[in-house]
């Protein structure tokens, strides 16, 4: 079986295995002349977990229209936090004015679809929400090269769509959906070799498994339980924005035929059912060609049905320049800073589309080396002009390099002082091991490109966590054993065993379960505890939580 069957079924292994050992206990004590006592003693925790999983079980999930715009405004400000960080801007930060079209025969013609979900042939970044609401079943693919701004315009499609959603709570009847981004990366589907014998219908299941996991652990809600989560996924009250769709597959040593298993096992799984739900993939335009290439053995090539595909289009001179204004404004209005000014010069100096891909312009074509360019050039005493200098085909890296001297001159430490460049360079190069450990570790295969702060105890060395978690099982295993100790020093008056089956017993609990526990213990995992107490939800939880404690405690 695999690892998710035990992962899943732990808490319940747990729980049975709880009350097994009180069942045996209590059974071995009654044996004994002063037994009585120490099973009454232990019969408490029996029947106070008892009551809390019946009060558990009668605690009314809160309802879908009160959690849904809980979810929305911490998807919001998730993806506008992501998206101030990515562009290095404070405040209303707004990327380069990308902008889209659908896919043309000349250049696209494997994306040609007649099955499409409608939409005007053209777009831009402003208007995407609206573009996307005018479709009809809300399947939309987002395609792009490297750095095109894929995930700039699915983080804006997300922030827009917030913003139009009713205010209070939704009504089911007629609810628009909330929009959730999820990065596809972390999605755990097995071994690529079996995926081909999987069913759609399997593999659609464990995407919305999936799917409710992640926005539990990245969009902390009050009520936005695992169930919950499961639910608003299975009823549709979510718009599913999966970014990563081409960073699932590992890279491929045949150029001429890549397999992609798991991209396409994710497409097949989207496609099932007749009512078909709305979804929005992001990906990069040559991966997904080679989905839409690829043989199979299915009447449909693995590219989303009934749906919009969209392709975004480098940046032209005037919307680099329009976005330089923006973030370098000159002294009159409509005019940019004068050391932005050389570059300015030579985005609109005349050449021909030849030339102009193997310019200036052809690099800050690119919405993320525009960014980069930006960024390294942000401090007023810099000199943007340098870039006029420099061969076009080493400005990319050259504007990499100026990266991270940047950031830490901008930014202190904690005592004050500005980090070293090659200190950071050095904690950065071991992110990037971890992410590479971890991501071709079949037994984690988390994300390749997302890090998470509960995920980097690999980093400390894997068999040193493991080892480490394991002992504080046992020892908090033990720490049970010392209080049952203790209640039957208490109830018979002796601290050892008065026969052969006692003895065993003891050495038992004492040598062979603590052992037993340390080989099975499964790897550390972390979870996000939640003591904010600040919605009215948390404190009315609580203020039942403490009014039913009393009376728990004067009844037993």
């Amino acid at each position: 079986m695999s690892q998710g069957f035990w992962a899943r079924r732990r808490p319940g292994w747990a729980a049975a295995g709880l009350i097994i050992a009180l069942v045996a206990m209590t059974a071995w004590l009654l044996r004994a002349k002063s037994g009585v006592n120490t099973a009454t003693v232990l019969a408490l925790p029996v029947a106070v977990l008892s009551v809390l999983v019946a009060v558990r079980g009668l605690w009314p999930s809160p309802p879908l229209a009160r959690v849904a715009p809980e979810l929305a405004d911490r998807v919001a400000q998730e993806r506008g936090r992501a998206r101030q960080q990515a562009l290095g801007m404070t405040g209303d930060a707004l990327p380069a004015p990308m902008s889209f079209r659908t896919p043309l025969p000349q250049y696209e013609p494997e994306l040609m679809r007649w099955r499409s979900d409608g939409g005007p042939e053209h777009g831009t970044l402003t208007d995407i929400a609206k573009f996307y609401q005018s479709m009809e079943r809300g399947r939309m693919v987002v395609l792009g090269e490297p750095g095109s701004g894929k995930t700039m315009l699915a983080t804006q499609l997300v922030i827009d769509l917030v913003k139009g959603l009713p205010d209070g709570e939704l009504k089911p009847g007629a609810r628009p959906p909330v929009p959730v981004w999820l990065s596809l990366s972390s999605l755990d589907l097995g071994e690529d070799n079996l995926l081909a014998s999987v069913g759609a219908d399997e593999v659609a299941a464990r995407l919305n498994q999936w799917m409710a996991e992640e926005m539990v652990a990245a969009y902390p809600v009050s009520g936005l339980s695992r169930p919950v989560a499961e639910r608003m996924v299975r009823e549709r009250w979510v718009l599913p924005v999966l970014d990563g769709l081409d960073e699932m597959d590992s890279p491929s040593h045949d150029a001429e035929d890549p397999q992609r298993p798991r991209a396409a096992a994710v497409v097949r799984a989207l496609n099932t059912g007749t009512g078909r739900r709305p979804v929005v993939l992001v990906c990069r335009r040559g991966e997904y060609g080679q989905l839409a290439r690829s043989a199979t053995t299915d009447e449909e090539k693995p590219v989303l049905q009934d749906a919009t595909q969209i392709v975004l289009q480098p940046l032209d001179a005037p919307a680099i320049c329009d976005y330089l204004i923006r973030r370098f404004p000159g002294e009159q209005r409509e005019t940019i800073a004068t050391r932005w000014q050389n570059i300015q010069i030579a985005l609109q100096a005349p050449s021909s589309p030849g030339q102009a891909k193997d310019s200036l312009t052809g690099v800050l074509s690119n919405p993320w080396l525009l960014s980069l360019a930006a960024t390294a050039y942000r401090d007023d005493k810099s000199d943007p002009g340098q870039l006029t200098r420099l061969p076009v085909d080493s400005i990319g890296e050259y504007l990499l390099s100026l990266q991270i001297p940047v950031a830490t001159r901008r930014r202190q430490g904690p005592g004050g002082d500005h980090y070293q460049p090659d200190d950071v360079h050095t904690w950065l190069s071991t992110l990037v091991q971890h992410l590479e450990q971890t991501s071709s570790n079949k037994k984690l295969h988390w994300s390749p490109t997302d890090l998470r702060l509960e995920r980097l105890w690999p980093i400390a060395g894997q068999k040193t966590v493991l080892r480490l978690s394991r002992l504080a099982s046992v020892a908090l295993l033990a720490t049970g054993f010392a209080i049952l100790g203790l209640l039957w020093v208490h109830a018979n008056g002796r601290w050892y065993p008065g026969n052969p089956a006692g003895w065993f017993g003891l050495l038992v609990a004492v040598m062979g379960i603590p052992i037993i526990v340390y080989s099975i213990s499964p790897d550390p995992t972390l979870e996000r505890l939640s003591l904010r107490f600040t919605s009215s939800a948390n404190r009315k939880r609580l203020a039942a939580w403490l009014a039913i404690a009393p009376v728990f405690a004067l009844g037993i």
